[in-house]
């Protein structure tokens, strides 16, 4: 009898057979093969197969069959699973040569332990691996390839780079779930490229790169593999993927998923095919050896200030109306940063680009955008030009690190806010300017500053990328209100503390709701200002926004607002009442807030997502002095009585917003006990 084209393996046959029908089928593979001729094919029913294999010259070994198809077509290897199981010895699958089609198709290939492509072992040849799960193998060699290993540097498997990508990423999809498809990925409304999707498709993409070289010397170049998309009703998909071969495909037309606009255009099959969508990774296979993106960071510098101006009708009458003006003022830093984590030198020249776009606006509790003006986020773009890196020096691990292995491709500080000042109706913020909002009260401002940013960054050797970083929105979002206006806990949890401290306390005299009545931080600067409360030099330095230095200016600005306010003078006796009607407290606390966000790779091959990259310092807040002075130092209260002051000060500490007669002390105070200078 002559050998049929067709061998058939089911291992649940009761009688194993000659294998030329499904009914007298072979019970093990390794016979079938050995019976079976070039262009001959091997049908494997669903099962486990505790055995090692070697495949013959020209046979094609497909599994995923129930055990009752005519037609090989009809297989199903997700519904039925063929295992090949090496029970932790040996190489599962030997290809020792093939020089003619070769094909294994359809099998999970498991437990194989062996210093080297424990699950698969090719020699080289013309051998196809298809629609196959090697998994829970132990390569435990120096030349590792648990995997699969090919001894040659042929591409594994004989087909195109893509079809190999797309074959092998499907099948890792189908693990997820057996919804998912490289065709079919939805990224919009719902965004179904998890994580663990990524790590699917950077997988293929590493087996493939693990056995096939580009270029002619060390480090070889990656594969790279590039998606397209699909508008299906205002549903985006990535459709499937395309090698990408140059850089050109970074010059197409780039789109964004939050903009209708951008959408609608994927309906176009060209630009579906062709663009770029800000945050959607590329694929690059793992090949060591290259300087990678290793860090992203921003720093916000935000400083605010709170100013008191009284008003008074007659230079020998008490002040009738206080007004408070807060002003602000943001600028920002940012920086891109490469490194060369091995220790040889990357000698060919590297071309490093960075695009990066950052927005910022100051929102209300409601959401409403107070800055800028218009509505609109304050959006700026930075696209600097191209720097080129030759024989990039390595890091040295025997000593501190080579900072000639770190580059900067980018950085650079913009302006976000020039100083400006808040005005409450409506609220928005403005140019600063010495006039204040008159009869607002002392409302306290709700900020919240939002900000995003955009970051591309991508190096090109020898016209191909090696690495691309593409991440999208990333925000940030800080409670300016919180952070500014409220005591900071320092380094190692202690609270803020002091006279300046107290400035920017946001409760009310007395537990009060009214925005009428002064906050307890409004009478600590009144206080401080007539010099009932005591600071030191630096703390005068370096949290004064009045510009009133030090020594003889200061004991007169003091002495001026205490003969304003109806005091008597603590530093010179000969000092006047000011002929002014309007004053300005001496003293106008200032807060600079640093807000440092970085965004590290923790891996030089892997950092493509947001999720790859470590959160340097989250949310890092610090308080200094913005304007000098001590670094860090808890204020201390130097003042004695100040519950007497308070106290005393009683109507007067309400600055006048009530009835502007009644300045006497309460309680029965002498007024000379409160115009004693306590020290």
């Amino acid at each position: 009898m002559g050998i049929a084209a067709v061998l058939y393996v089911n291992a649940m046959v009761p009688n194993a057979g000659n294998g030329q029908t499904w009914e007298t089928a072979f019970s093990k593979i390794q016979p079938a093969i050995d019976l079976a001729s070039p262009e001959n094919e091997i049908w494997v029913a669903a099962g486990v197969y505790v055995e090692h294999i070697s495949l013959r010259d020209g046979v094609s070994l497909f599994g995923g069959f129930s055990g009752t198809e005519t037609n090989r077509t009809q297989r199903n290897w997700n519904i039925h699973p063929t295992v090949l199981d090496g029970s932790n010895t040996g190489h599962v699958v030997n290809v020792l040569s093939s020089s003619m089609p070769t094909r294994l198709d359809g099998f999970v290939i498991k437990n194989g332990r062996a210093d080297f492509g424990a699950g698969i072992y090719s020699a080289g040849g013309d051998f196809i691996s298809a629609n196959n799960l090697v998994i829970h193998n132990n390569g435990d060699g120096v030349f590792g390839g648990g995997g699969a290993f090919v001894d040659e540097t042929a591409c594994f498997p004989k087909q195109p780079a893509i079809s190999c990508f797309t074959n092998l990423a499907n099948r890792l999809l189908q693990l997820h779930s057996s919804d998912l498809s490289i065709n079919r990925i939805q990224i919009f409304p719902t965004n179904c490229y998890s994580l663990e999707v990524h790590r699917s498709l950077q997988l293929a993409a590493n087996i493939y790169d693990a056995t096939t070289n580009r270029g002619t010397t060390y480090p070889f170049l990656p594969s790279v593999f590039r998606p397209t998309f699909t508008n299906e009703n205002g549903n985006i998909f990535i459709s499937g993927y395309t090698e990408a071969t140059d850089d050109t495909f970074l010059t197409n037309q780039w789109l964004a998923l939050n903009s209708a606009t951008d959408r609608d255009l994927l309906s176009d099959a060209f630009i579906n095919s062709n663009a770029n969508l800000y945050g959607q990774p590329i694929i690059i296979g793992a090949k060591k050896g290259f300087p990678n993106f290793n860090e992203f960071s921003m720093e916000t510098v935000i400083q605010a200030s709170h100013f008191l101006q009284l008003r008074k009708l007659t230079t020998s009458s008490f002040p009738y109306q206080t007004n408070q003006m807060y002003q602000l003022r943001i600028t920002n830093i940012f920086g891109v940063e490469s490194w060369n984590s091995y220790t040889q030198i990357f000698a060919r020249p590297l071309e490093l680009h960075v695009s990066h776009t950052f927005t910022a606006s100051i929102m209300d509790e409601n959401g409403e955008i107070l800055w800028p003006t218009n509505g609109t986020p304050f959006t700026t773009n930075f696209v600097p030009s191209a720097i080129v890196i030759s024989n990039w020096a390595g890091v040295s691990f025997s000593s501190r690190a080579n900072s000639n292995s770190f580059v900067l491709p980018y950085s650079t500080n913009v302006v976000t806010l020039p100083l400006s000042k808040y005005s409450s109706s409506p609220p928005h913020f403005q140019s600063a300017s010495t006039v204040f909002e008159t009869n607002a009260g002392f409302t306290v401002p709700q900020w919240f500053l939002v900000m995003t940013n955009r970051i591309q960054y991508w190096a090109i050797d020898s016209g191909r990328v090696v690495d691309f970083v593409n991440l999208h929105e990333m925000g940030e979002k800080i409670d300016l209100t919180m952070e500014l206006l409220n005591p900071v806990l320092y380094s190692g949890g202690a609270l803020e503390s002091g006279p300046v401290a107290d400035m920017w306390r946001t409760n009310r005299i007395n537990g009060s709701n009214d925005t009428n009545t002064p906050t307890s931080g409004t009478v600590s600067q009144i206080l401080v200002s007539l010099g009932f409360l005591q600071i030191s030099e630096f703390d005068w330095i370096g949290y004064n926004a009045s510009g009133i230095p030090l020594g003889p200016q200061r004991d007169n600005a003091i002495d001026s607002f205490r003969k304003f306010m109806g005091f008597a003078p603590i530093y010179s006796a000969n000092t006047q009442v000011p002929s002014t009607l309007v004053m300005q407290t001496p003293f106008a606390p200032t807060r600079k807030l640093y807000h440092r966000v970085s965004l590290q790779a923790n891996d030089p091959i892997v950092h493509f997502r947001r999720e790859d990259l470590t959160h340097g310092s989250p949310l890092n807040l610090a308080l200094i002095p913005p304007l000098g002075g001590l670094f860090g130092l808890a204020l201390k209260r130097r003042t004695k009585k100040l519950g007497h002051l308070v106290s005393c000060l009683g109507v007067r500490s309400q600055l006048a917003i009530e009835n502007p007669g009644r300045y006497g002390c309460a309680d029965g105070c002498k007024s000379s006990r409160c115009n004693q200078r306590f020290g």
